[in-house]
């Protein structure tokens, strides 16, 4: 069984590249941490198939928030006023059942879903920024030997 994260750099990622639990690099979160009973390769070609048809993502970032159980974790909220960041968070979700990912059993999802930035200790973004996220990536939340280990990546066109 496999625990896996969607994510959207703010920087590209490479295959292999790892860090600490603590200290991720800038990414907007698309599919919270899920568990599946497959492997980084089967959920990997899930997503291959399933954002074909993504492009890069236009952003611009709106306020501060605290989310996390205790509201102590500082993130910087992403405007998504036509809902594309939404709608590929909703394709991707849709498409991971084909591994047994449940919606369901899965917090922050669907009409829960708030786009968002995570500060981390040396590095945040500001109000008002504008980025264009240009990589869709899978991460391995518990690769052996501990971290986070970059499984798998798209390079997303413009369009």
């Amino acid at each position: 069984m496999g625990y896996f994260v969607v994510v959207l750099p703010v920087e590209r990622m490479r295959v292999g590249d790892e860090f600490p639990v603590g200290t991720w690099p800038l990414h907007l979160t698309v599919i919270p941490p899920f568990r599946a009973p497959a492997d980084a390769d089967e959920v990997a070609a899930v997503l291959t198939d399933a954002s074909a048809e993504a492009s890069a993502l236009p952003v611009r970032l709106g306020a501060d928030a605290m989310f996390g159980r205790r509201h102590d974790v500082p993130v910087r909220l992403v405007e998504d006023p036509d809902g594309v960041e939404m709608a590929l968070h909703v394709h991707l979700l849709d498409a991971l059942v084909r591994v047994a990912v449940r919606p369901d059993a899965l917090d922050h999802v669907g009409a829960g879903h708030r786009p968002h930035i995570t500060h981390q200790p040396d590095a945040r973004t500001e109000q008002g920024d504008r980025l264009v996220l240009r990589q869709l990536a899978l991460v391995d939340m518990r690769p052996p030997g501990g971290g986070r280990r970059v499984a798998w990546v798209r390079d997303l066109p413009e369009r």
